[in-house]
């Protein structure tokens, strides 16, 4: 049986703003039930008796902002976090400004900006082994 899962703050975001990418990014994590259930699977697992659970992580690279957008909804996670007051919204404009300027680039910095490491569990049911 194979599981994959995300820990969500295992976001990787390169930005001069570090302390608004924190922010940020500790905002989505939370803002996600259970946003930690990736690195809680295995000891799950391991409580249900499986046997051989294994963790592979593996890393999610986006080299588009739009396919990050997509995917995360990082606009709108921006916004939320800008009425919840966690960032002010020249704070979330700047931060989103810089991400999306370099886009469409072929020198663009961005397939590095951002990254996350899902992990994977290959489990075994205690019986079959």
């Amino acid at each position: 049986m194979v599981v994959g899962e995300f820990d969500m703050e295992t976001a990787i975001v390169d930005s001069p703003y570090r302390a608004v990418t924190r922010k940020l990014v500790n905002f989505w994590c939370d803002s996600i039930p259970n946003s930690w259930i990736g690195r809680q699977l295995p000891g799950l697992f391991q409580d249900f008796g499986l046997l051989a659970v294994q963790v592979v992580p593996l890393t999610l690279r986006m080299t588009a902002y739009s396919q990050w957008n997509d995917v995360f909804q990082i606009e709108v996670t921006v916004e939320r976090a800008r009425r919840a007051n966690v960032v002010s919204a020249g704070e979330a404009a700047l931060w989103l400004g810089q991400l999306r300027d370099p886009i469409g680039r072929e020198d663009s910095p961005w397939r590095s900006r951002c990254s996350w490491s899902p992990g994977k569990a290959g489990l075994m049911p205690r019986n079959s082994a």
